[in-house]
């Protein structure tokens, strides 16, 4: 066997050998040829092992005889090992030529946690407090005020009649996106915001004569009545006068219209020189041009994001994407012609949101495919 022969055969089988330590299997023709080898390999080390052994002349030459039959002997059994070899690295290449790039391995998407409670009140000073970070008990202390948070997180105010005056300014409460809140005013009215939603307020107004409200967002009130002491809610689009009742109003800016749905009790909502009285059970829809609409509505579906549900009953894809923009802090975007069906049914604000989008997939009008914190809806 000459030099270039004893290189390549050592070659091929150091690779196969490689290949057997590495992977563990072999296919049936790369077996059969490793064993060949490794008996080439057997037999050329006692063959060298005898060289080494004897140094007489005699012995010499019948060494080199024997050393000559057995070189013409794997000379004949290489030619067929080398033809073997050479079939096969061949099928090897072409293999892994030909085989497809490996399918990249799809990385887990991060689930989205739902909203939680918190806000941030900012006191007519400037100051503002994280109410999330605070623990339960006395916040703040002014004349004729005196602010809590209670044992469930709320916020609550009392008259500190011992301070003999009556504390004026204006307190801004205001949730961000994944965040909800409830406030309890002095006068016993009870306010839950909802998620990105602002609320100006005089927290003693009331006590004076008319308590008047600014809100930006959606809130839901439980109005405790006061005779002769009207409440009053501001919006961008409308205003309502109330003297005990329990109400809902949703008014964002990004949204066309706000609705004010009236659980009971009375409401007057007022646009400009338009004025109409909801009845239990009916919502007004407003625009910036006015009044559009009173209809009869189920007022349990507009009130029920204030114990942790969201319903539906006959809503677009857009006005429910917009919910969950809100209180799960994603951006959503559409791929293509939006779906038009309209959905019935209810999550809870709880779940995650891979859990709301797989309800929402199971009515088969839209497809949601999570990005980070982006959700595509796809028809």
């Amino acid at each position: 066997m000459d030099q270039h022969n004893d290189i390549d055969w050592h070659k091929l089988l150091d690779a196969l050998e490689e290949k057997e330590a590495v992977q563990g299997t072999l296919s049936v023709e790369e077996t059969q040829l490793l064993g060949e080898l490794r008996a080439i390999r057997s037999e050329s080390a006692a063959l060298l092992q005898d060289v080494r052994s004897y140094d007489t002349d005699g012995e010499w030459k019948l060494i080199r005889a024997t050393m000559q039959i057995e070189s013409n002997r794997y000379k004949n059994t290489w030619k067929y090992v080398t033809a073997a070899a050479a079939v096969l690295l061949l099928g090897i290449a072409v293999s892994w030529w030909m085989k497809p790039p490996p399918a990249p391995v799809p990385q887990p998407v991060a689930d989205i946690a739902p909203g939680r409670t918190g806000a941030t009140l900012t006191l007519p000073n400037g100051k503002s407090i994280h109410l999330s970070d605070q623990p339960d008990g006395e916040i703040n202390r002014s004349a004729g005020v005196v602010i809590k948070k209670g044992k469930d997180g709320e916020l609550v105010y009392s008259y500190n009649t011992a301070a003999g005056e009556t504390a004026k300014g204006i307190n801004v409460l205001s949730t961000a996106r994944r965040e909800s809140y409830r406030l309890q005013l002095p006068d016993g009215t009870n306010i839950w915001l909802n998620a990105a939603t602002t609320l100006k307020y005089d927290p003693s107004a009331r006590e004076g004569g008319i308590q008047e409200i600014s809100l930006e967002g959606e809130a839901y009130f439980e109005v405790a009545p006061h005779p002769g002491r009207p409440f009053v809610v501001q919006t961008a689009t409308h205003k309502l006068e109330v003297l005990g009742t329990r109400f809902n109003i949703s008014s964002y800016k990004n949204e066309q219209s706000a609705r004010t749905t009236l659980l009971d009790g009375a409401v007057k909502i007022s646009h400009q020189a338009d004025s109409r009285v909801l009845k239990p059970g009916q919502q007004a829809i407003v625009t910036a041009s006015g009044i559009v609409s009173v209809k009869e509505t189920d007022v349990t579906q507009a009130a029920a994001w204030k114990n942790n549900q969201l319903v539906f009953d006959g809503e677009q894809i857009e006005d429910i994407m917009k919910m969950i923009e809100r209180w799960y802090d994603v951006e959503v975007v559409y791929a293509g012609e939006k779906p038009r069906d309209k959905f019935i049914g209810g999550v809870s604000r709880l779940d995650s949101v891979s859990q709301v989008l797989k309800v929402l997939e199971t009515t088969g009008g839209a497809h949601f495919k999570m990005e980070g914190r982006r959700i595509v809806v796809t028809k």
